[in-house]
C-alpha cells in the first residue's frame, strides 16, 4: 500500500466592513440591493461648467475595495466590494502642480498639501473620491482596465519622478492621469482600519509589487506630518463626499489547531486539488482527513488547512 500525504487549504470568507457616511444617501448594501459594477443609479448628472485642468467625476456608484473572492486583495485594508453612492465632484487631471510636463511636487505634509489646495479654492480629495476617479464608470480594478499591465503606469518599481503625462497609457476612463507609477498622494481621509495611532490615507504611488499596489483599491497609511520625495498630492473641488472607509479588523491566533474536521468543507477543498494529485490518488473517496487548522495570515482573513493521506 502506498500512502500519499496531503496538505490543502481554502479560504474562509471573513468580512468586517463599514463605510461611514454622514450624508442622507445610503449604499445599495444598506438598502438590501446587491452591489453592482454600474456607475450610476437613475438619470446621469447634467454636466456642470468645465474647470480648467480638472476632470468632472459624475455622481454614481463606487464599488469600494475588492470583493473577497477577487485577487490580489489586502483583507485588512480594503472594503470587500461594498457599493457606495457618491455625489459628483472635480479632480485635478495631474498631481500638483497639475501641469502636463511638470514634475509633481513632493516633500509636503498633509497639512501643506491641504493649504496648497485651499490657495486655489480647492480641497484635498477623500480616499473614496480618489478611488472613484481611478476606477471609472465601470469600476475597473486598474485605471486602464481589469487586467494588470505594468507598461501602462510603469508600476512594479519604486516611485519615479517623471513629467506628468509621460505615462500616456496611465489614464482612467474619466480622463484622470498618473494615478499610479509616480507619487503617493495625500487624501483628506483618516486611516479607518482599526489602528489606534493617528495616521491618514495615501493613494496611488508605486512599489515592486505592481500588480497589488497598482490597483485603484490599494491604500497606504502614514502619519500626517510625513514628508518624503515619494509623496505628493492632487486636489478636488465641489462639495466633499462624507463617506469614509471604516473597517473593523478582526485578528486571532496566527495558526490554530482544530480538534474537529468539517468533512463537507474538507471534501470541497479536496475537489480543488490539482489534476495531477487527483490522478495520483485515483478517487477522492480514498482520502482520510486527519488534522485541520485555521491560519490567519493577516486581519479579516482565514485559511482552512487540512492534512491527511490517501492509500492506493
Amino acid at each position: 500500500m502506498r500512502l500519499t500525504s496531503l496538505l490543502v487549504a481554502a479560504p474562509l470568507v471573513v468580512s468586517a466592513l463599514g463605510c461611514r457616511d454622514r450624508e442622507p444617501d445610503r449604499s445599495a448594501a444598506e438598502a438590501g440591493a446587491e452591489p453592482s459594477a454600474t456607475s450610476s443609479l437613475g438619470p446621469p448628472d447634467s454636466l456642470p461648467p468645465p474647470q480648467k485642468g480638472m476632470a468632472w467625476i459624475p455622481g454614481g456608484a463606487l464599488v469600494a475595495g475588492t470583493a473577497p473572492d477577487a485577487f490580489p486583495r489586502i483583507a485588512d485594508e480594503e472594503i470587500p466590494g461594498e457599493q457606495v453612492i457618491l455625489k459628483g465632484f472635480y479632480i485635478d487631471v495631474f498631481p500638483h502642480p497639475n501641469e502636463e510636463g511638470a514634475i509633481p511636487l513632493t516633500n509636503v505634509s498633509q497639512s501643506d498639501a491641504r493649504a496648497l489646495c485651499e490657495e486655489q479654492g480647492k480641497r484635498l480629495c477623500t480616499e473614496l473620491e480618489w478611488e472613484r476617479a481611478c476606477k471609472g464608470p465601470n469600476n475597473r480594478r486598474y485605471e486602464y482596465g481589469d487586467a494588470y499591465r505594468a507598461d501602462r503606469c510603469m508600476t512594479g518599481a519604486q516611485p519615479a519622478m517623471r513629467p506628468s503625462g509621460f505615462r500616456v497609457g496611465c489614464r482612467s476612463e474619466f480622463g484622470v492621469h498618473d494615478m499610479h507609477g509616480g507619487v503617493w498622494e495625500w487624501t483628506d481621509s483618516p486611516w479607518g482600519r482599526g489602528v489606534d495611532r493617528e495616521i491618514v490615507t495615501l493613494r496611488g504611488g508605486n512599489a515592486p509589487a505592481g500588480e497589488l499596489v497598482g490597483r485603484c483599491a490599494n491604500a497606504m497609511g502614514r502619519p500626517p506630518d510625513t514628508k518624503t520625495g515619494a509623496i505628493g498630492f492632487r486636489c478636488c473641488s465641489g462639495p466633499k463626499n462624507q463617506a469614509e472607509v471604516v473597517l473593523d479588523v478582526e485578528r486571532g491566533k496566527k495558526l490554530e489547531y482544530r480538534n474537529t474536521i468539517d468533512k463537507k468543507l474538507a471534501q470541497q477543498i479536496a475537489a480543488q486539488l490539482p489534476e495531477e494529485a487527483k490522478q495520483e490518488i485515483g478517487t477522492l473517496d480514498k482520502i482520510v482527513f486527519e488534522r485541520s487548522w485555521i491560519w490567519r495570515p493577516l486581519g479579516n482573513e482565514e485559511l482552512y488547512l487540512i492534512g491527511g493521506c490517501a492509500g492506493i
